[in-house]
């Protein structure tokens, strides 16, 4: 599913050509308007980024806006637009600015739930969801693309047209050196999240996994690799723990009525 949009600069903005007149409208083509936009319906806060979203009538617009790391706001923008390209359907990117130690990515909202929370809320037979994200993976491994926050969380699912969008793209590599390295990253953060959601019952769903992404891959991965992955995923566990017992990230989520 190739998508290409085209870009506008406006002050110190970058902005999707479909919504120019729509932000123009609204006095939105101003980094200072966009950063103090009020009326938010939901406030998301996790260390150095804030997210809020806003109902503007035609679309609701969720505002990622960062204080610190500007480098990686920079990269999720890039990402967003790398990924269309691809053909790996992720968020719309629609707004995008940088101004001295602050930034912000402005993205569309996406409808389809995360497939942690269709396993979760039993909307989907596990098997089906796993056979297709196993097959979503392995194209996407091949295609040199690794998402290095690969929970499973962050694959959002229109179970409709069967497509998966990609969320949190901030840390995705395209073709880097030692690809083995992020390919073993990616997937032990996906057997971690496994073990999340189905604790004890996690093996047999991982096994189910792990035999249909090898079924796509066209270079198969052996046991030293699922060995490898091992290793990670028990370190992924042994850092988690760690932060909850300092008391977890301080994320803070709501939404307003």
């Amino acid at each position: 599913m190739e998508r290409y949009f085209k870009f506008v600069k406006e002050n110190d903005l970058e902005i999707n050509l479909e919504y120019l007149k729509y932000f123009k409208d609204k006095n939105l083509l101003n980094f200072e308007n966009l950063w103090n936009l009020g009326n938010y319906f939901f406030y998301y806060k996790k260390r150095y980024r804030t997210i809020k979203a806003f109902n503007l009538g035609d679309f609701k617009l969720y505002l990622k806006k960062y204080e610190n790391n500007l480098k990686e706001a920079q990269n999720e923008w890039e990402n967003i637009i790398l990924l269309w390209k691809k053909g790996f359907p992720t968020l719309i990117p629609v707004i995008f600015g940088i101004k001295e130690n602050r930034a912000i990515v402005g993205t569309k909202e996406l409808k389809f739930p995360s497939s942690s929370e269709l396993l979760k809320n039993n909307l989907i037979s596990t098997k089906i969801l796993l056979k297709n994200i196993s097959k979503f993976l392995a194209l996407f491994h091949e295609n040199n693309l690794f998402h290095q926050d690969c929970y499973i969380g962050h694959f959002h699912y229109d179970k409709e047209k069967e497509t998966f969008y990609i969320m949190d793209v901030a840390r995705i590599k395209y073709n880097p050196l030692f690809k083995l390295k992020y390919l073993i990253k990616d997937l032990a953060q996906f057997k971690y999240s496994l073990m999340e959601i189905f604790k004890d019952s996690y093996l047999y769903w991982w096994n189910y996994f792990w035999n249909e992404y090898n079924t796509y891959r066209t270079e198969k991965l052996g046991k030293l690799i699922e060995f490898l992955i091992d290793k990670k995923t028990q370190k992924i566990d042994k850092h988690t723990q760690k932060v909850i017992k300092r008391g977890g990230e301080g994320v803070i989520t709501y939404y307003k009525k």
